[in-house]
C-alpha cells in the first residue's frame, strides 16, 4: 500500500482545546495510540504541518495517546491583515473538533502595535534615514522587513533616498541591482552578490570548506537548489541522477545533517548588524519539510549559547568579505562534525521568523534596534523604555 492510500486508512481523533487571541492548542493522534502532525490550513493555503508531540497526561491517563499527541502554536506569524479562517485538520485531512474558526490580525497582533508604539527610544526621534531601492518594502510594515521594525522601534523618519536630512542611509534591494546615486557610505553599498556560488567561495576562503559540490557521488544524496537567494526550492536528489538533469540557473550542495530529532531539523538565523550578532533564531521544521520557510516553530537564543566566541568571529569576518553590513544568514550545524555551514545571506531580510511567539517577536525587533542604532547611527549603550 503506498504512503497516500495508508493515510486514507488510518483513523485519527482530535480536538482543539481552545483559541487564546492567536494561540491555538489541542491534540491529535492516531486512532490506534501514536501521535501524528496536525495540519493548518489558513485562508485555504496550508501553512504548517504541526507535529503534535507535546506531552499529555491527561490522554495518557484515558489511553488516548501512549505519547505526546498534544499541540500548542501561536499562528501569528501566519496571518494576514484582516479576517483569517483557520482550519486545522489530521494528516487525512478530516477536521478537528473545534478545528474551523476565524482569526482577526493586522501585521501585528494588537499587543504588538502597542508595544512598538511604546519602545520609539527618544534618541531618534530627529534623525532620518535615506533608503534607495525599494522604499516600499523596507519601510512599510505590513510588508514584513524587518528593518520596517527597526524603524518604527527606533521612531526613524524615512526621507526620499537623495534628500540632505538623512543621517545615513542605506541600500535596501537585490544585490546585482545598479545603486543609481546611492553614497559609497550607504549601508551595503558593496554588498552586490548573493548567489549561492558566491556566497560558498567566500565560505570556502573562512572556513576552508565548500558546501557546493562539483564532483558528485552516485550512491549519494545532494540537494539542487536555485541559484538566487529566497527560492526555498531545495530537492533532494541522488547523485546518479544529477547527469541527467538541466542545472541551468541551479546549485548542486551537500546535505547538512541538522537534525534536532529524528522528525525535526534545525535552521539557525543570525542577523548580523554592524559587528553585532544580538540574537539568534532557532528555527524548527519537519524533516520532510526541511527546505521550505515555514516553520513548526521557532526561538530566540543569546548569541553565545549557540555560536561560539571563534565562530561568531568566522561568522562577521565571512560578512566583510561578501560586505554585507546588513541583513540575516541561515546557518546549519551538522550534527555529524559539529560544523557550522552558511547557505544563505540576505539583505533585506523579512522577519522575524514565522513561528515565533509574539512576545520573542517584540524582544527581537528591541534588540535588532538596539543593535542598528549602535552600529550606524551613532546610538550608545542605551535601554529602551
Amino acid at each position: 500500500m503506498d504512503e497516500k492510500k495508508k493515510q486514507f486508512a488510518t483513523a485519527y481523533r482530535g480536538l482543539v482545546d481552545s483559541v487564546n487571541g492567536h494561540v491555538v492548542r489541542g491534540w491529535c493522534c492516531v486512532e490506534s495510540g501514536e501521535n501524528c502532525d496536525v495540519h493548518v490550513v489558513i485562508n485555504g493555503v496550508l501553512c504548517l504541518k504541526l507535529p503534535a508531540i507535546k506531552e499529555r497526561n491527561d490522554l495518557k491517563k484515558l489511553e488516548i495517546c501512549h505519547s505526546g499527541g498534544g499541540f500548542e502554536i501561536d499562528l501569528s506569524s501566519f496571518l494576514r491583515n484582516g479576517r483569517n479562517s483557520v482550519l486545522l485538520t489530521s494528516p487525512n485531512g478530516s477536521q478537528l473538533v473545534n478545528g474551523r474558526f476565524d482569526l482577526e490580525s493586522g501585521f501585528f497582533s494588537a499587543g504588538e502595535k502597542d508595544w512598538v508604539g511604546s519602545v520609539r527610544a527618544k534618541i531618534c526621534q530627529n534623525k532620518a534615514i535615506g533608503i534607495y531601492g525599494d522604499l516600499e518594502f523596507a519601510s512599510n510594515p505590513t510588508k514584513g522587513s524587518v528593518f520596517s521594525k527597526i524603524i518604527q522601534v527606533l521612531g526613524l523618519s524615512v526621507v526620499k533616498s537623495n534628500s540632505e536630512r538623512a543621517f545615513r542611509s542605506i541600500w535596501f534591494g537585490a544585490p546585482h541591482m545598479p545603486r543609481l546615486n546611492a553614497p559609497e557610505d550607504c549601508i551595503n553599498y558593496n554588498f552586490k552578490d548573493n548567489t549561492k556560488s558566491f556566497i560558498d567561495k567566500a565560505h570556502f576562503s573562512v572556513f576552508g570548506r565548500s558546501v557546493c559540490v562539483v564532483d558528485f557521488d552516485e550512491k549519494e544524496k545532494y540537494v539542487v537548489k536555485s541559484e538566487a537567494n529566497a527560492a526555498h526550492d531545495g530537492v533532494t536528489v541522488m547523485g546518479s541522477e544529477l547527469k541527467g538533469l538541466d542545472l541551468s540557473g541551479k546549485t548542486v550542495q551537500r546535505i547538512i545533517n541538522n537534525r534536532s530529532s529524528e522528525d525535526m531539523v534545525c535552521d539557525i538565523r543570525v542577523p548580523v548588524i554592524g559587528k553585532i550578532i544580538p540574537l539568534v533564531y532557532l528555527k524548527y521544521r519537519p524533516v520532510s519539510n526541511r527546505f521550505s520557510n515555514t516553520n513548526a516553530t521557532s526561538v530566540i537564543s543569546m548569541t553565545d549559547t549557540v555560536l561560539s566566541g571563534e565562530e561568531q568571529e568566522q561568522i562577521l569576518e565571512f560578512c566583510s568579505r561578501i560586505n554585507l553590513e546588513y541583513g540575516e544568514l541561515d546557518v546549519l550545524r551538522d550534527q555529524d562534525t559539529g560544523e557550522i555551514w552558511i547557505v544563505d545571506a540576505n539583505n533585506t531580510p523579512a522577519g522575524p521568523p514565522n513561528g515565533l511567539p509574539a512576545a520573542e517577536r517584540q524582544l527581537a525587533a528591541r534588540e535588532i534596534s538596539i543593535a542598528f542604532d549602535r552600529s550606524f547611527l551613532g546610538g550608545q549603550e542605551h535601554l529602551l523604555p
